[in-house]
Formats: structure tokens, sequence, C-alpha cells
């Protein structure tokens, strides 16, 4: 009897969430409070070109994210989707995954490797994984790497390759040489970000939810290309909530001054498009001001904080819309 598939549910959405809600569908609380999961750069290459991280502990914590959470979960779909991947796993999604990064070393789609924090049980989640098509096992250095097919005899089938790091470590992605990599960074065998100077390694301002970094970027291929990404080199963003208030915060660099004007423009752009449609809310007014940019030579910085309980109010009157 073919075992049951904890994705299934998902089975229509993208296959890089596919991945993410397997993995979280595997994992299993062990009841003890979990340790924050910010972003640990010696976890990453140094090579890479690309990063995103979500920390769920700080989002678990953040005010606005409880409430987003506690709408999504009060979605009929959802709440079937998220009961049919608790009836098989017998855990809940909302509330196991410490923290995830992405990363890789080429901007290109479908490229690079996941990265979870959690507490799982090791041998329940190789038990499922052995049951996936063309599941194979092979060896690197000290570690197991678990391979097999997503989306069997579909459009768009794949190969994914997995690895227990360690007892609240995994490592997920499609090209076994890129795990492979990986695992010599976590061994230390490989220089890591920390300390590379790379325009990856920007400061994580206390209470980040969300991370995002990109370089190289006016060396990415025809997939990626745009005016904007066109004049640009890098950009690092971080988006979270700290003493009750959410903030943002963007750096971009573009290849020179003129094109860093033209971004500064481009966001007093946004602003004033922004207050034009909702000044005359004074609660969605104040937030909007609190938008700011300021250019630096080539760089541009952009930052803005809004308190909580007010982004969230001004966030149900456009769903009521």
């Amino acid at each position: 009897m073919e075992a049951p598939d904890p994705i299934g549910p998902f089975a229509e959405c993208d296959v890089r969430l596919k991945i993410l809600v397997m993995i979280e569908a595997l994992f299993v609380g062990v009841g003890t409070p979990a340790s924050a999961a910010p972003l640990d750069r010696n976890q990453v290459a140094a090579d890479a070109r690309w990063v995103v991280h979500v920390d769920l502990d700080a989002a678990r914590a953040a005010t606005l994210a409880e409430k987003v959470q506690n709408r999504w979960l009060g979605n009929e779909v959802v709440t079937q989707r998220l009961a049919a991947v608790k009836t098989l796993t017998g855990v809940d999604l909302a509330k196991d995954l410490d923290g995830v990064t992405f990363y890789g070393s080429r901007l290109a789609a479908d490229t690079g490797v996941v990265i979870v924090h959690a507490h799982f049980d090791e041998n329940r989640l190789l038990g499922i994984v052995r049951g996936k098509p063309d599941y194979n096992a092979t060896h690197y250095d000290n570690h197991t790497l678990h391979t097999w097919a997503e989306r069997k005899d579909k459009p768009g089938e794949h190969t994914v390759t997995g690895c227990v790091f360690g007892p609240e470590l995994l490592i997920v992605g499609r090209e076994a040489a890129e795990v492979k990599t990986a695992l010599d960074v976590l061994d230390g065998k490989s220089a890591a970000l920390a300390g590379s100077g790379s325009a990856l390694a920007g400061e994580v301002p206390e209470g980040t939810v969300v991370l995002a970094g990109v370089s190289g970027l006016g060396e990415a291929g025809p997939a990626f290309k745009s005016p904007i990404v066109s004049q640009s080199e890098s950009f690092w963003a971080a988006l979270g909530e700290q003493g009750g208030e959410v903030f943002a915060r963007l750096e971009f660099v573009a290849k020179s001054e003129e094109a860093a004007g033209q971004f500064e423009d481009v966001v007093r752009g946004f602003r004033a498009t922004a207050l034009l449609q909702y000044g005359s809310d004074p609660e969605a007014r104040e937030i909007i001001e609190k938008l700011s940019v300021r250019v630096s030579q080539r760089t541009v910085y952009v930052e803005w904080r809004g308190a909580a309980e007010g982004v969230w109010r001004l966030i149900e009157q456009e769903l009521k819309k």
C-alpha cells in the first residue's frame, strides 16, 4: 500500500511552496519553547548571490503576523488542508518551524537550497521520503543524501535531494551538487557568508521576520531583466516588528548616482500617490508619512515604520473592499 502523500492537499501549489509544505508536514514539535532562529550567516555560502530568511519565532512574537495568521487560519479551505496534513502527520504546521533559509549561488530559476531549523522525528521523515518515487540514498563524506522524484510522470517532474544534517537541521534542494556545497559550508570546509564582505552581509534589525537580499543583479540572466534590475547592483531588505511597530528597511545599490536619484524619485512618487489615495484617513496618512528615503552616492536607503494595530486596521479595510 502506498504511503499517504503529505503534500497531496497542496498538489496545485507552486513547486517551491510544495517542497516547503512537505518539509513542514514532517516536523514534530517537542513540547519545549523553541529558540529564535534569525539568519545565521555561518550557514550560508560566501558566494551566495541571493538569500531569503524567514524567522518564524520572530513572527510568532509579532502582533501583525499573529493577526495575519489568525485570519489565514480562519479560511475554510486553508483549515481543511492544514487539518489533512495534521491527520497524516500529527503536526500543527503553524507551530513547528523555527526558521527557514533559502539561498543560492546562481540567479536562475529553480536553483538553490533550503535550510530548515526545526525539531523533527528523523525516522518518521525518512520513512515517508523512502516511499517517494525513484528514491535513492547515497553517501557524501559523513552524510547520507536522500534523492527522490516529485511530480513523477507529470509536467514539471524533477528530482529533490535532502539531507538530515543534525537533530534540528535539514537541507533540501533540487540539485544534489548544491546540497553537497551547502554541507561543505556547514562542515566548515567552505567559506561562509559571515565576514565575507558580501553585499548580503548587511545589518539585520532586531525583530526581523523576513529578510531578503540579492547581489550581482546587473549580471542576471534575461529572465530577471527589467529597467530596475538592469540599473542595479544589489539590494538588502528587512521586514519585521519591534516594540509594537511594524518596520521595513531597504538598502538598494544602483550602478550610478543618476540611477540612485531616479530610484529615490520612484519612492517619493509612490509616497505621494499613496497620500492622494488614502490621505483623507488620518490614521492612514500618519502611516504613509512615515515612509522616508535618502540617497548617499549610489546607495538608496528606504525606511518605514507604523504601529502594528494601525497597520492591521488598514489591511482589514482593504480586505473588505
